[in-house]
């Protein structure tokens, strides 16, 4: 908000920018009113004669618009004969992209005549105090009114020097030596293992050891193939495969002619086996087979049972 005073009449006149408003007051702070509403945003506040100004802030859509109403500045009276009378005043030039963003009205009636108290009296700083003024020097001291400030050696030009001044001990070199030996032996070592670290993806590795996310780890199974890498013509040295010729093999039939009764057979059950044990020979003869066909023994040798195919 923008405020301005009239002397004359010892009033304040300020903007309201939120609610677009022009208010005044007195200097005592009584009769506090709303003068104008702004059709726009005021944003600069003046005054002269009866009158008070303002500029608005146009908010269109198109840019031809946007100059015909931003920086227009708006007049209305305040006293006289056209009180609370308001024009529209286009500053602007004509046919150009810019437009005025602030505007200032001079008038040598509303400044008050005065004479300063500081003319004369310090040599650096003048400022107001409730007492009276005070003289401050450059270096922050004070001085009474009318007294020079003397000049202090601590605002002499800094001298510069390269010259390395060197302790009669010998400090500065053995503190040298000492920042030389860290860098070689300490900080260039970690910086090597960091860059061997990041270009081998160790880091990248450790990490996904030690997340919590990680699988188990699981037992590692081995199968060993003795054909693998075997050619074809060796497979057979290497299973080394028994090979039966036709009739040598061994058969049990578990359809006998003691189980067979009626034409139905009869499940061999235990009691059956073990009355068959007492037994020491028992010949099974099978009528559907051929005489020459086979038949077989059933012995109990050596306290086991022992199959021998007689096949001829």
């Amino acid at each position: 908000a923008d405020l301005v005073l009239d002397s004359l009449h010892e009033m304040i006149y300020w903007l309201n920018t939120e609610r677009r408003e022009v208010l005044r007051m007195t200097y005592l702070g009584m009769n506090k009113q709303t003068i104008f509403a702004s059709p726009d945003i005021p944003t600069k506040l003046g005054l002269f004669e009866h009158s008070v100004y303002w500029m608005v802030e146009g908010r269109t859509t198109t840019r031809r618009q946007h100059l015909g109403t931003y920086g227009n500045v708006w007049q209305c009276a305040v006293s006289g004969p056209s009180a609370w009378r308001c024009d529209v005043l286009k500053i602007h030039p004509r046919n150009t992209l810019s437009a005025p963003a602030t505007f200032t009205i001079m008038q040598e009636s509303l400044q008050e005549q005065g004479t300063s108290e500081c003319v004369g009296q310090c040599s650096h700083l003048c400022v107001h105090a409730q007492s009276g003024i005070v003289c401050l020097c450059a270096d922050g001291t004070k001085v009474p009114p009318g007294q020079l400030c003397e000049d202090s050696p601590m605002l002499t030009h800094p001298n510069f020097s390269t010259k390395v001044v060197q302790n009669s001990d010998g400090s500065s070199f053995i503190w040298t030596v000492f920042k030389v030996l860290m860098i070689t032996f300490v900080f260039l070592p970690i910086v090597i293992v960091i860059v061997f670290l990041l270009r081998n993806d160790i880091l990248s590795y450790f990490h996904s050891c030690i997340s919590v996310t990680r699988k188990p780890v699981l037992p590692n199974i081995h199968f060993n193939n003795p054909a693998y890498g075997v050619a074809p013509s060796h497979v057979e040295t290497v299973f080394h495969h028994s090979r039966l010729n036709p009739g040598e093999h061994q058969y049990e039939n578990p359809i006998t002619a003691d189980n067979v009764l009626d034409g139905t057979v009869n499940n061999i059950t235990n009691e059956t086996i073990e009355v068959a044990k007492k037994q020491k020979v028992i010949e099974f003869h099978v009528s559907d087979f051929d005489d020459d066909s086979g038949s077989l023994e059933y012995s109990e040798a050596v306290g086991e049972s022992h199959r021998t195919p007689l096949i001829k």
